[in-house]
């Protein structure tokens, strides 16, 4: 079994060093980026809206995370890789005031963006205190963690329109499209982050696709979510009229999807996770070099 994310994680003790190891940095791609492309989808927000953006973004990582690993402490115990809460780096008091204090930095973010993304922010709170409570029991949990993406996306608009979400112009101009695209991306991903780990989320019950169905089953799951999420991307660009720059970068990212589904079936699961996040961030990258530009 290959060595699980430890290869990501910054090299420093203490406190500082267990928080980040919790929240996991590298996982950014996979929640500051939608925010970041939903903020760009139309146009290049002003410098106030990036920060807040950016602000409640990372709260939502904050906590999220956090709270992921205390609701796992319990499967962790049997990790040979002894993560923060489990070693004591950091005490589980800690850790809760960690989530609040990530919960906090989202809503007053929220407030200083517009009275939407106020009203709209608790979903989000709400996605990620289930999520990590699903885990062992279905595997239709990834696609919580995945709505959470779609949110980002969804959110990051939401901070730049300002409008009531259930307004015409909203329902009509929203990314829907790249939402769909981070749903099944994150759908994508979460099944290949957690191949390195299999054996031991076998043993302590997890439910994920890869833990209680076949291999096979589990390279189509992948497969399939992976077309989905490169052709809502593709469609999006052509739908939002984001540019060609975006366009030929999606197309990059097809072709590291690729290169990362081919080390999946080659049983290299920690370059793939590293190729995944690429592909995705290379993705982000292009809506929004395209505004910049």
């Amino acid at each position: 079994m290959e060595k699980d994310y430890a290869y990501w994680q910054p090299n420093i003790g203490g406190k500082l060093g267990g928080a980040l190891k919790v929240i996991k940095l590298h996982h950014a791609p996979l929640v500051e980026g939608p925010a970041l492309l939903g903020a760009f989808i139309y146009s290049v927000p002003s410098a106030r809206i990036l920060l807040l953006v950016l602000a409640a973004a990372f709260s939502v990582h904050v906590f999220g995370e956090t709270y992921n690993e205390l609701v796992g402490i319990k499967w962790h115990l049997n990790d040979p890789i002894k993560r923060p809460f489990v070693a004591g780096t950091l005490t589980v008091p800690e850790g809760y005031m960690l989530v609040l204090a990530g919960v906090a930095g989202l809503e007053i973010s929220a407030y200083l963006l517009n009275r939407w993304a106020l009203f709209l922010s608790p979903l989000v709170v709400l996605a990620a205190l289930i999520y990590p409570h699903l885990k062992d029991k279905t595997a239709a949990s990834t696609y919580v963690l995945s709505a959470i993406v779609s949110m980002g996306i969804l959110g990051g608009y939401v901070a730049v329109f300002g409008g009531m979400p259930f307004e015409a112009d909203f329902l009509l101009h929203a990314p829907w499209l790249f939402a769909l695209s981070g749903l099944f991306f994150t759908a994508y991903f979460d099944e290949v982050a957690n191949l390195p780990n299999l054996e031991l989320h076998k043993k302590v019950g997890l439910a994920e696709f890869s833990a209680v169905k076949s291999s096979n089953f589990t390279l189509r799951f992948i497969t399939l979510n992976g077309i989905a999420y490169l052709g809502f991307a593709l469609a999006g660009c052509f739908a939002y009229s984001v540019g060609p720059v975006a366009v030929f970068l999606a197309l990059a990212s097809a072709v590291v999807w690729a290169v990362a589904r081919s080390l999946v079936k080659a049983g290299n699961y920690g370059k793939a996770v590293d190729r995944s996040l690429i592909a995705w961030l290379i993705l982000v990258c292009g809506v929004i070099i395209s505004r910049l530009i």
